[in-house]
């Protein structure tokens, strides 16, 4: 036969199979050999090709960490965050987002986030009318809150704050009235609210419309200030609540009894340098302590009022940086050394409420 082989010992060697009878030896295979048929044999030539293709193309270890990234698996304990659009063209995070959890609480839209500076609490707060207060230190694997209540029943949650020695925090809800809590959640005081038959509203103690942010001052533990959509923002002392205070009238006392833009958000900038106000006009407005907060230091025409404004703007520590959101889906950052045009801009960000929020990390 020389070199030629038989019929049977090639089926043989297809099949893996080391001569015939109660002697024959079969190798183990992990499938059953392909019929010798022209299809089988291809099916088995295209077995081998894509066999070599894969010794080929051998993936390094980045391209399986940013496979593994993409896909959401675990690497090296623990779970990595999905990389979509966060990647530049050399293909590493921008954000170290490696690992995360998610609170999985609310039962609508959150709304309101406050963390305190140590940085072991969160406060949330929802379209559902709760408060839920976050304990990162005792906090075990269900990732629950410790503590849930509702301000005001029926009442939306616009915004929250701590105070600067993290025992209370203020929460704006829906309504005129701004509320003092507990660090465990017992309310502790109410504000007052505006005479809304006063067209005078420097001579009312509160807001005669309902609130839209509170900041505790961030070194001052006797200085909140909050705004509100009747156009004004007011500052008060939390040991009294129901006193006169000063008040910032955004667009103008005389603009009383007329239709005003509304406040969406107010914040101090820097270390109370002056006060940042935004709204439905799409401006950022600065006001400076040193002129009785009766006129605006500087405006920013930064968004876009047919769109809705402006929802936040807040500053870097050192007051020199403000970052703004607006209704159209942009956030911008800007100098304030020269604040005619943004230095960068992000769009294609959505945003469905006014009290929409940013902030620097």
């Amino acid at each position: 036969m020389g070199d030629k082989m038989s019929e049977e010992e090639r089926m043989a060697k297809v099949m893996g199979i080391r001569g015939f009878g109660k002697s024959a030896v079969k190798k183990p295979v992990g499938k059953k050999a392909a019929p010798l048929t022209s299809g089988g044999f291809a099916d088995m030539l295209m077995m081998s090709m894509e066999k070599d293709k894969g010794k080929a193309n051998k993936k390094t270890d980045a391209d399986v960490a940013r496979e593994a990234a993409h896909a959401g698996r675990k690497i090296g304990g623990g779970e990595t965050a999905k990389v979509e659009e966060i990647e530049d063209g050399s293909g590493i995070a921008k954000y170290p987002i490696t690992h995360r959890i998610e609170l999985s609480s609310h039962t609508k839209a959150i709304t309101a986030l406050a963390i305190d500076r140590t940085g072991s609490r969160l406060l949330t707060g929802s379209m559902d009318y709760s408060v839920k207060i976050w304990s990162f230190a005792t906090m075990d694997s269900s990732f629950r809150p410790y503590k849930t209540h509702e301000p005001h029943e029926g009442y939306p949650v616009n915004d929250l704050s701590w105070s600067p020695s993290a025992t209370r925090y203020v929460a704006s809800i829906s309504h005129r009235r701004p509320i003092i809590f507990t660090a465990e959640g017992k309310e502790l005081k109410e504000f007052v609210t505006g005479d809304v038959y006063l067209l005078q509203e420097s001579q009312t103690r509160g807001h005669t419309a309902k609130t839209s942010t509170v900041k505790w001052c961030v070194d001052d533990e006797n200085c909140i200030i909050s705004s509100g959509c009747d156009g004004t923002v007011r500052l008060w002392n939390p040991e009294r609540v129901d006193a006169r205070q000063e008040v910032v009238f955004v667009h103008g006392e005389k603009t009383i009894g007329r239709k005003k833009p509304q406040v969406y958000h107010a914040d101090l900038n820097g270390t109370f340098k002056s006060i940042i106000t935004t709204g439905e006009d799409g401006r950022i407005a600065f006001w400076g302590r040193n002129k009785g907060f009766t006129r605006a230091d500087m405006v920013i025409k930064a968004h876009d009022p047919k769109e809705g404004g402006c929802t936040c703007a807040t500053s870097t520590a050192d007051g020199r940086y403000i970052a703004s959101r607006g209704m159209e889906g942009t956030v911008k950052l800007w100098d304030t050394r020269k604040s005619t045009e943004p230095i960068a801009v992000r769009t294609g960000l959505e945003t469905f409420y006014e009290t929409t929020n940013v902030i620097f990390g």
